[in-house]
Protein backbone atom coordinates (compact mmCIF):
# COMPACT_ATOMS: atom_id res chain seq x y z
CA UNK A 1 0.00 0.00 0.00
CA UNK A 2 1.05 3.29 -1.09
CA UNK A 3 0.95 6.17 1.50
CA UNK A 4 1.48 9.57 1.40
CA UNK A 5 0.72 12.81 3.05
CA UNK A 6 -0.95 16.15 1.69
CA UNK A 7 -1.05 19.55 3.26
CA UNK A 8 -3.99 20.57 1.35
CA UNK A 9 -7.28 18.91 0.98
CA UNK A 10 -8.07 20.50 -2.39
CA UNK A 11 -5.82 18.28 -3.48
CA UNK A 12 -7.74 15.24 -2.88
CA UNK A 13 -11.23 16.40 -2.95
CA UNK A 14 -11.60 14.60 -6.09
CA UNK A 15 -10.86 10.99 -4.25
CA UNK A 16 -12.70 12.32 -0.58
CA UNK A 17 -15.26 12.18 -2.16
CA UNK A 18 -15.84 9.48 -3.83
CA UNK A 19 -14.23 7.53 -0.60
CA UNK A 20 -17.46 9.40 1.39
CA UNK A 21 -20.05 7.63 -1.01
CA UNK A 22 -19.22 4.31 0.41
CA UNK A 23 -17.46 5.01 3.44
CA UNK A 24 -19.53 4.19 7.09
CA UNK A 25 -18.43 8.05 8.47
CA UNK A 26 -19.98 10.45 10.54
CA UNK A 27 -21.17 14.04 9.27
CA UNK A 28 -17.49 15.52 10.81
CA UNK A 29 -15.81 13.11 7.98
CA UNK A 30 -17.64 14.90 5.09
CA UNK A 31 -15.47 16.98 2.82
CA UNK A 32 -17.35 19.95 2.52
CA UNK A 33 -17.51 20.06 6.41
CA UNK A 34 -13.93 19.82 7.03
CA UNK A 35 -13.84 22.28 3.77
CA UNK A 36 -15.69 24.91 6.01
CA UNK A 37 -13.95 24.85 9.27
CA UNK A 38 -10.33 24.80 7.42
CA UNK A 39 -11.58 27.64 5.36
CA UNK A 40 -13.43 29.79 8.21
CA UNK A 41 -10.21 28.70 10.75
CA UNK A 42 -7.41 29.52 8.59
CA UNK A 43 -8.15 33.09 8.92
CA UNK A 44 -7.70 33.69 12.82
CA UNK A 45 -5.07 30.40 13.02
CA UNK A 46 -2.49 29.06 11.70
CA UNK A 47 -3.68 25.51 10.80
CA UNK A 48 -1.36 22.93 8.90
CA UNK A 49 -3.63 20.33 7.36
CA UNK A 50 -1.74 16.61 7.49
CA UNK A 51 -4.63 14.44 5.82
CA UNK A 52 -2.88 10.82 5.63
CA UNK A 53 -3.93 8.85 2.38
CA UNK A 54 -3.76 5.12 1.67
CA UNK A 55 -3.78 4.15 -2.20
CA UNK A 56 -3.75 0.60 -3.64
CA UNK A 57 -3.10 0.77 -7.21
CA UNK A 58 -4.71 3.73 -7.42
CA UNK A 59 -7.15 3.08 -5.26
CA UNK A 60 -8.12 4.78 -1.59
CA UNK A 61 -7.57 2.38 1.04
CA UNK A 62 -7.85 5.10 3.77
CA UNK A 63 -8.38 8.79 4.21
CA UNK A 64 -7.25 10.18 8.23
CA UNK A 65 -8.45 13.81 8.05
CA UNK A 66 -5.48 15.28 10.66
CA UNK A 67 -3.40 18.46 11.08
CA UNK A 68 0.06 18.98 12.88
CA UNK A 69 -0.83 21.11 15.60
CA UNK A 70 2.00 22.45 18.13
CA UNK A 71 5.26 24.28 17.64
CA UNK A 72 7.07 22.74 20.37
CA UNK A 73 6.49 18.86 20.70
CA UNK A 74 4.14 18.78 17.63
CA UNK A 75 1.42 16.12 17.42
CA UNK A 76 -0.61 14.96 14.91
CA UNK A 77 -4.36 15.69 15.97
CA UNK A 78 -7.55 15.30 14.05
CA UNK A 79 -8.90 17.98 12.01
CA UNK A 80 -11.99 20.31 14.06
CA UNK A 81 -10.67 19.92 17.88
CA UNK A 82 -13.84 20.38 20.29
CA UNK A 83 -15.90 20.97 17.16
CA UNK A 84 -16.21 17.48 16.49
CA UNK A 85 -17.74 14.75 18.46
CA UNK A 86 -17.02 11.89 16.77
CA UNK A 87 -13.07 11.38 15.14
CA UNK A 88 -13.17 8.45 12.29
CA UNK A 89 -10.96 7.27 9.32
CA UNK A 90 -12.53 7.54 6.23
CA UNK A 91 -12.80 4.05 4.77
CA UNK A 92 -14.79 3.46 1.54
CA UNK A 93 -16.80 0.14 1.64
CA UNK A 94 -13.90 -2.31 -0.81
CA UNK A 95 -11.50 -2.30 2.26
CA UNK A 96 -13.64 -1.67 5.17
CA UNK A 97 -13.47 -5.65 6.14
CA UNK A 98 -9.44 -6.24 5.26
CA UNK A 99 -7.96 -3.02 6.62
CA UNK A 100 -7.24 -3.85 10.31
CA UNK A 101 -5.98 -2.32 14.14
CA UNK A 102 -3.41 -4.43 12.67
CA UNK A 103 -2.64 -2.87 9.35
CA UNK A 104 -3.02 0.56 11.54
CA UNK A 105 0.22 -0.90 13.65
CA UNK A 106 2.20 -1.02 10.84
CA UNK A 107 0.68 2.23 8.78
CA UNK A 108 1.71 4.24 11.82
CA UNK A 109 5.35 2.98 11.84
CA UNK A 110 5.86 4.13 8.41
CA UNK A 111 4.22 7.54 9.53
CA UNK A 112 6.83 7.79 11.98
CA UNK A 113 9.74 7.24 9.18
CA UNK A 114 7.84 9.48 6.84
CA UNK A 115 7.88 12.43 9.04
CA UNK A 116 10.24 11.80 11.72
CA UNK A 117 9.57 15.46 13.14
CA UNK A 118 6.33 14.31 14.75
CA UNK A 119 6.44 14.05 18.84
CA UNK A 120 3.49 12.39 19.39
CA UNK A 121 -0.12 11.02 17.98
CA UNK A 122 -2.98 12.50 19.63
CA UNK A 123 -6.44 10.56 18.06
CA UNK A 124 -9.31 11.49 20.75
CA UNK A 125 -12.84 11.17 20.88
CA UNK A 126 -12.97 8.16 18.78
CA UNK A 127 -15.80 5.65 19.39
CA UNK A 128 -14.87 2.11 19.71
CA UNK A 129 -17.56 1.60 16.50
CA UNK A 130 -19.68 3.68 14.05
CA UNK A 131 -23.14 1.97 12.60
CA UNK A 132 -22.15 -1.30 13.84
CA UNK A 133 -18.62 -0.92 11.98
CA UNK A 134 -15.67 -1.34 14.58
CA UNK A 135 -13.17 1.42 14.54
CA UNK A 136 -9.52 -0.02 12.75
CA UNK A 137 -7.59 2.92 14.24
CA UNK A 138 -7.54 1.67 17.70
CA UNK A 139 -4.65 -0.33 17.45
CA UNK A 140 -2.06 1.61 19.22
CA UNK A 141 -2.28 1.92 23.16
CA UNK A 142 -5.91 3.97 23.94
CA UNK A 143 -7.79 4.59 26.40
CA UNK A 144 -11.68 5.21 27.45
CA UNK A 145 -12.32 8.83 27.93
CA UNK A 146 -14.90 10.86 30.19
CA UNK A 147 -17.19 11.29 27.80
CA UNK A 148 -19.18 8.37 25.91
CA UNK A 149 -21.95 9.14 23.34
CA UNK A 150 -25.58 8.80 23.16
CA UNK A 151 -27.46 7.27 20.42
CA UNK A 152 -31.24 7.48 19.33
CA UNK A 153 -33.05 4.43 17.56
CA UNK A 154 -35.59 6.13 15.17
CA UNK A 155 -36.42 3.11 13.32
CA UNK A 156 -40.26 2.61 12.66
CA UNK A 157 -41.00 6.48 13.33
CA UNK A 158 -42.05 9.19 16.17
CA UNK A 159 -44.17 6.75 18.21
CA UNK A 160 -42.14 3.12 17.72
CA UNK A 161 -39.18 5.86 19.10
CA UNK A 162 -40.84 7.31 22.11
CA UNK A 163 -41.87 3.69 23.11
CA UNK A 164 -38.36 2.66 22.82
CA UNK A 165 -38.20 4.98 26.51
CA UNK A 166 -40.98 5.74 28.57
CA UNK A 167 -43.24 7.42 25.99
CA UNK A 168 -46.11 8.16 28.74
CA UNK A 169 -43.92 10.13 30.61
CA UNK A 170 -42.22 11.76 27.53
CA UNK A 171 -45.95 12.65 26.20
CA UNK A 172 -47.38 13.65 29.73
CA UNK A 173 -44.04 16.34 29.94
CA UNK A 174 -44.65 17.32 26.53
CA UNK A 175 -48.78 18.43 26.88
CA UNK A 176 -47.99 20.31 30.17
CA UNK A 177 -45.01 22.30 28.02
CA UNK A 178 -47.59 22.74 25.58
CA UNK A 179 -49.67 24.58 28.01
CA UNK A 180 -47.29 26.87 29.40
CA UNK A 181 -46.41 27.77 26.10
CA UNK A 182 -49.87 28.47 25.27
CA UNK A 183 -49.85 30.70 28.15
CA UNK A 184 -47.26 32.87 27.05
CA UNK A 185 -48.00 33.40 23.67
CA UNK A 186 -47.83 29.77 22.00
CA UNK A 187 -44.84 27.81 20.29
CA UNK A 188 -43.01 26.96 16.78
CA UNK A 189 -40.87 24.67 16.06
CA UNK A 190 -38.61 27.41 13.76
CA UNK A 191 -36.06 26.14 11.01
CA UNK A 192 -34.36 29.22 9.03
CA UNK A 193 -33.96 29.02 5.21
CA UNK A 194 -33.06 32.18 4.45
CA UNK A 195 -29.33 33.58 5.04
CA UNK A 196 -30.18 36.60 7.23
CA UNK A 197 -32.32 34.43 9.44
CA UNK A 198 -29.64 32.23 9.53
CA UNK A 199 -27.28 34.70 11.27
CA UNK A 200 -30.38 35.73 13.39
CA UNK A 201 -30.06 32.92 15.28
CA UNK A 202 -26.67 32.00 15.12
CA UNK A 203 -26.41 35.08 16.82
CA UNK A 204 -29.27 34.04 19.41
CA UNK A 205 -27.27 30.59 19.83
CA UNK A 206 -23.97 32.22 20.75
CA UNK A 207 -25.42 34.63 22.91
CA UNK A 208 -27.28 32.12 24.83
CA UNK A 209 -24.23 29.64 25.06
CA UNK A 210 -21.99 32.31 25.88
CA UNK A 211 -24.51 33.35 29.03
CA UNK A 212 -25.00 29.73 30.35
CA UNK A 213 -21.46 28.60 30.00
CA UNK A 214 -19.94 31.26 31.79
CA UNK A 215 -22.63 30.42 34.88
CA UNK A 216 -21.25 27.29 35.12
CA UNK A 217 -17.95 28.00 34.69
CA UNK A 218 -17.04 26.45 31.43
CA UNK A 219 -14.84 27.77 28.84
CA UNK A 220 -16.75 28.98 25.20
CA UNK A 221 -15.17 27.32 22.36
CA UNK A 222 -17.75 28.81 20.65
CA UNK A 223 -16.60 32.30 20.85
CA UNK A 224 -13.16 31.29 19.18
CA UNK A 225 -12.94 33.45 16.14
CA UNK A 226 -13.64 32.16 12.84
CA UNK A 227 -16.57 29.81 14.39
CA UNK A 228 -19.50 32.23 13.90
CA UNK A 229 -18.14 32.07 10.38
CA UNK A 230 -17.75 28.73 10.03
CA UNK A 231 -21.68 27.83 11.53
CA UNK A 232 -23.18 30.58 9.30
CA UNK A 233 -21.25 28.86 6.04
CA UNK A 234 -22.13 25.52 7.06
CA UNK A 235 -26.24 26.08 7.55
CA UNK A 236 -26.41 28.52 4.74
CA UNK A 237 -24.77 25.72 2.08
CA UNK A 238 -27.20 23.18 3.74
CA UNK A 239 -30.63 25.04 2.91
CA UNK A 240 -29.21 22.85 -0.80
CA UNK A 241 -28.99 19.96 0.05
CA UNK A 242 -31.09 16.89 1.11
CA UNK A 243 -28.53 16.05 3.69
CA UNK A 244 -27.44 19.25 5.95
CA UNK A 245 -24.47 19.55 6.87
CA UNK A 246 -25.87 22.10 9.52
CA UNK A 247 -29.71 22.26 10.02
CA UNK A 248 -30.68 24.85 12.73
CA UNK A 249 -33.79 24.32 14.68
CA UNK A 250 -35.14 26.84 17.14
CA UNK A 251 -38.34 26.52 19.66
CA UNK A 252 -39.90 29.87 19.31
CA UNK A 253 -42.41 30.92 22.78
CA UNK A 254 -44.10 33.84 21.84
CA UNK A 255 -42.15 35.37 19.63
CA UNK A 256 -38.94 34.60 21.13
CA UNK A 257 -36.57 32.59 21.08
CA UNK A 258 -36.20 29.73 23.74
CA UNK A 259 -33.84 27.52 22.70
CA UNK A 260 -31.62 26.15 19.18
CA UNK A 261 -30.54 22.72 18.34
CA UNK A 262 -27.88 22.44 15.72
CA UNK A 263 -27.24 19.07 13.63
CA UNK A 264 -25.82 17.46 10.24
CA UNK A 265 -26.52 14.39 8.46
CA UNK A 266 -24.38 11.86 6.93
CA UNK A 267 -27.03 9.64 4.87
CA UNK A 268 -30.00 8.95 7.30
CA UNK A 269 -27.63 9.73 10.40
CA UNK A 270 -28.14 12.94 12.15
CA UNK A 271 -25.86 13.98 14.41
CA UNK A 272 -26.52 16.81 17.44
CA UNK A 273 -23.64 19.15 17.27
CA UNK A 274 -24.68 21.81 19.82
CA UNK A 275 -27.55 23.47 21.40
CA UNK A 276 -28.56 26.33 24.18
CA UNK A 277 -31.51 27.80 25.73
CA UNK A 278 -33.06 30.69 27.46
CA UNK A 279 -33.22 29.75 31.20
CA UNK A 280 -33.59 33.29 32.21
CA UNK A 281 -36.87 34.10 30.19
CA UNK A 282 -38.10 29.88 29.57
CA UNK A 283 -36.25 28.25 32.51
CA UNK A 284 -39.60 26.83 33.60
CA UNK A 285 -40.37 25.86 30.67
CA UNK A 286 -37.22 23.24 30.11
CA UNK A 287 -37.37 24.51 26.60
CA UNK A 288 -34.50 22.49 25.56
CA UNK A 289 -36.22 19.24 26.49
CA UNK A 290 -39.37 20.52 24.66
CA UNK A 291 -36.83 21.55 21.47
CA UNK A 292 -35.16 17.97 21.55
CA UNK A 293 -39.40 16.44 21.28
CA UNK A 294 -39.92 18.82 18.26
CA UNK A 295 -36.23 17.34 16.87
CA UNK A 296 -36.63 14.04 17.08
CA UNK A 297 -40.46 13.75 15.94
CA UNK A 298 -38.88 15.90 13.02
CA UNK A 299 -36.27 13.79 12.29
CA UNK A 300 -38.61 11.05 12.16
CA UNK A 301 -40.73 12.53 9.77
CA UNK A 302 -37.71 13.32 7.46
CA UNK A 303 -36.31 9.83 7.41
CA UNK A 304 -33.40 9.49 9.79
CA UNK A 305 -33.01 6.19 11.14
CA UNK A 306 -30.50 7.13 13.75
CA UNK A 307 -29.99 10.46 16.10
CA UNK A 308 -26.90 10.88 18.14
CA UNK A 309 -26.81 13.18 20.72
CA UNK A 310 -22.70 13.85 20.95
CA UNK A 311 -20.42 13.17 23.55
CA UNK A 312 -21.16 13.70 27.05
CA UNK A 313 -22.86 11.93 29.17
CA UNK A 314 -26.35 14.14 30.75
CA UNK A 315 -29.62 13.23 31.87
CA UNK A 316 -31.86 14.03 28.81
CA UNK A 317 -29.62 12.19 26.84
CA UNK A 318 -29.70 8.91 28.78
CA UNK A 319 -33.48 9.48 28.71
CA UNK A 320 -33.95 9.26 25.25
CA UNK A 321 -30.81 7.16 24.21
CA UNK A 322 -31.50 3.26 23.27
CA UNK A 323 -27.68 2.90 22.82
CA UNK A 324 -24.24 4.28 24.24
CA UNK A 325 -20.83 3.92 22.51
CA UNK A 326 -17.79 4.16 24.51
CA UNK A 327 -15.19 6.98 23.07
CA UNK A 328 -11.64 6.42 23.42
CA UNK A 329 -8.31 8.62 23.12
CA UNK A 330 -5.13 7.19 21.55
CA UNK A 331 -2.14 9.22 22.48
CA UNK A 332 1.46 7.76 21.95
CA UNK A 333 4.68 8.99 21.58
CA UNK A 334 6.92 9.23 18.43
CA UNK A 335 9.84 10.03 20.44
CA UNK A 336 11.45 10.45 23.76
CA UNK A 337 11.14 13.96 24.12
CA UNK A 338 7.20 13.49 23.74
CA UNK A 339 6.80 10.96 26.32
CA UNK A 340 6.62 13.36 29.66
CA UNK A 341 3.53 14.66 27.46
CA UNK A 342 1.64 11.23 26.67
CA UNK A 343 2.41 10.21 29.98
CA UNK A 344 0.55 13.52 31.81
CA UNK A 345 -1.87 13.68 29.08
CA UNK A 346 -3.00 10.04 29.84
CA UNK A 347 -2.63 10.98 33.67
CA UNK A 348 -4.48 13.55 33.11
CA UNK A 349 -7.52 11.80 30.99
CA UNK A 350 -7.99 9.23 33.83
CA UNK A 351 -8.01 11.52 36.39
CA UNK A 352 -10.83 13.48 34.57
CA UNK A 353 -12.64 9.97 33.65
CA UNK A 354 -12.80 9.22 37.73
CA UNK A 355 -14.20 12.57 38.48
CA UNK A 356 -16.86 12.50 35.86
CA UNK A 357 -17.71 9.02 36.06
CA UNK A 358 -17.92 9.59 40.21
CA UNK A 359 -21.68 11.77 41.06
CA UNK A 360 -20.12 12.50 44.34
CA UNK A 361 -17.11 13.84 43.11
CA UNK A 362 -18.72 15.49 39.99
CA UNK A 363 -20.54 17.28 41.53
CA UNK A 364 -17.73 18.86 43.73
CA UNK A 365 -15.64 19.30 40.83
CA UNK A 366 -18.59 22.04 39.03
CA UNK A 367 -19.22 23.82 42.48
CA UNK A 368 -15.00 24.00 42.39
CA UNK A 369 -15.74 25.11 38.30
CA UNK A 370 -18.13 27.93 39.11
CA UNK A 371 -15.22 29.82 41.75
CA UNK A 372 -12.32 28.76 39.05
CA UNK A 373 -13.79 29.11 35.86
CA UNK A 374 -12.44 26.75 33.10
CA UNK A 375 -10.28 24.91 35.05
CA UNK A 376 -11.52 22.02 33.63
CA UNK A 377 -10.91 23.17 30.12
CA UNK A 378 -6.83 24.49 30.97
CA UNK A 379 -4.99 21.34 29.94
Amino acid sequence: MDISIHDSIESIKTDWLEAEKTANISVYQRYHWVEAYLQANSKTEKIQPFIIVGRLKNDIVFILPCTLHGRFGTRVKFIGGKHVNFNLGIFPQAFRDVITPRCFGQIFARIRKLVPGIGYLGLCCQPENWNGSPNPLLREPHQRSANPAFLINLSGGFDETLARGNAKRKRKKFRQQVRQCEALGGYQLYKPEGSEEINYLIDQFLAQKSKRLKSLGIKDVFADEGIKEFLVGLATSSTKHKSPLLQLYALKIGNQTAAVFGAGAMGKHLSGYFSSIDAEQFGEVSPGEMLLYLVVEDACAQGYEMFDLGAGDERYKRSWSTDKIDMYDMIVPYNYKAAPVVYLRRAYGAVRRTIRENETYWNAYKTIRKMIPSLWNKA
